[in-house]
């Protein structure tokens, strides 16, 4: 909530029930909805209705839309993710604004989507593959020391952006590599194409295997990467 919206909401101390129960649920995709995507006719159902596959969309977009108001008349001081959106609205490209409103609060849902149970996943499967590989482990740790006594013993979290934790960055790439958190990626064709001689129509949904693409042998040979240096 703090990185999408830009504000503190005590989730482990004094968490809100509504906006705890709402969170979790957030891809609590109801079985109708799953059936009925399996149907030719799926896209004009979803549209007809306005299904959307992520809950409680009204809910959070109301929630950014209260924030982006707050934030319009007294601005925090905050470097968030908000804030840099924000600062891009006022920005113009030939007369078009960067971001609308609308823009900004689509965003916000977006990233709490993309970034709530990714995060928590991605932290679980990278302590894991550490606890597999104490010797890289050890790295990871001096790293961070390191670079924690070089800032004054300050939070890790005040300061891990300005930081060029290189060794850090490719375990976690290496992570993600091994167990793709988007296993695969969802896309539909806006317009017909043909690459490599295969043709795409217009309104077709193209399926990319990451976890496939990830693990080819031709790129990969290696089932585990251990030699990150």
């Amino acid at each position: 909530m703090r990185s999408a919206f830009g504000v503190e909401v005590e989730i482990q101390t004094n968490p809100d029930p509504d906006l705890l129960q709402k969170a979790l649920t957030l891809f609590d995709v109801p079985l109708y909805n799953r059936a009925l995507s399996m149907f030719p006719l799926w896209q004009n159902i979803k549209k007809f209705f306005d299904i959307n596959p992520i809950q409680h969309v009204r809910y959070f977009e109301k929630l950014g839309r209260k924030v982006l108001e707050i934030r319009k008349k007294s601005p925090s001081g905050r470097r968030d993710l908000f804030q840099l959106m924000l600062e891009a609205k006022e920005e113009s490209v030939k007369g078009t604004q960067k971001l609308t409103d609308e823009e900004i609060i689509a965003q916000t849902i977006v990233i709490l989507a993309a970034g709530f149970e990714t995060t928590g996943s991605t932290l679980a499967f990278t302590a894991y593959y550490l606890a597999l590989y104490p010797e890289i482990q050890a790295r990871v740790r001096q790293e961070i020391e390191e670079a924690t006594k070089s800032h004054g013993h300050t939070s890790t979290l005040d300061f891990i952006s300005g930081l060029d934790l290189e060794y850090l960055d490719r375990v976690i790439s290496e992570v993600l590599r091994i167990i793709p958190i988007g296993f695969v990626n969802v896309r539909q064709c806006n317009e017909s194409c043909v690459i490599k001689g295969v043709h795409f129509p217009a309104g077709v949904i193209v399926n990319i295997p990451s976890y496939a693409v990830h693990h080819d042998p031709e790129f990969w040979p290696e089932v585990i990467n251990t030699n990150l240096y």
